[in-house]
């Protein structure tokens, strides 16, 4: 016959296994829900639009209006500006890498500015500028097209819409697209010519 104390141990044993199998059930939960998407997107269709901020995971994508050009995904890393200042119709912006290694913008490389004070050298919502070929672009500046008069009062950010940053397209032909993409930074969409287009993604 069982004593007390072997009834409490196997009972505190029960306990005990009921938590581990909690524990791993929920695991298993967060990583399906993170692998499966943990949210979906209303339908998109603006020019352009920031998804998010932080780091996560494109599962797919749902072309809804198929429109004629391919929307354009990309890897959101902005860097910071330190300084802008136009002269005889161009202007130049220079920027940091922060924490990391400082990248160097390439000549007709298509860039978005947001933020900076004076407004003019920001792009508008939704639209892009390309960076010149003269003055050559640094690891420190570029220059484009931009008679704003003044210099930088408040910094902004640059982000860069080059190949190294894009990470999936969505199709033009409705239907949904599995792409199971990670993002580092964050998650910029260029909307394709005509299309509308939901997306299921992660964060974390």
């Amino acid at each position: 016959m069982a004593t007390l104390d072997d009834t409490l141990t196997t009972q505190k044993n029960g306990v005990i296994a009921i938590n581990n199998l909690n524990q791993t059930l929920t695991t298993f939960q967060k990583n399906y829900a993170y692998a499966v998407g943990q949210y979906t997107s209303d339908g998109i269709s603006a020019t352009g639009a920031i998804i998010s901020l932080s780091a996560g995971r494109l599962v797919s994508i749902n072309t809804i209006v198929a429109g004629t050009g391919a929307s354009v995904f990309y890897d959101y890393r902005t860097y910071p500006t330190i300084s802008a200042a136009s002269s005889s119709g161009t202007a130049t912006i220079g920027y940091s890498g922060g924490s990391t290694t400082t990248p160097t913008f390439a000549a007709t490389d298509t860039v978005i500015i947001s933020g900076v004070v004076p407004t003019g050298f920001n792009t508008t919502p939704g639209s892009t500028t390309s960076v010149s070929a003269s003055p050559a672009p640094t690891t420190t500046a570029f220059s484009f097209t931009n008679s704003t008069s003044g210099t930088q009062t408040v910094a902004g950010t640059v982000f860069n819409l080059n190949t190294a940053n894009k990470i999936a397209a969505a199709p033009t032909t409705i239907g949904t697209y599995q792409i199971g993409a990670q993002f580092s930074y964050g998650l910029y969409v260029v909307i394709g010519t005509g299309q509308t287009i939901s997306i299921t993604y992660s964060l974390g």
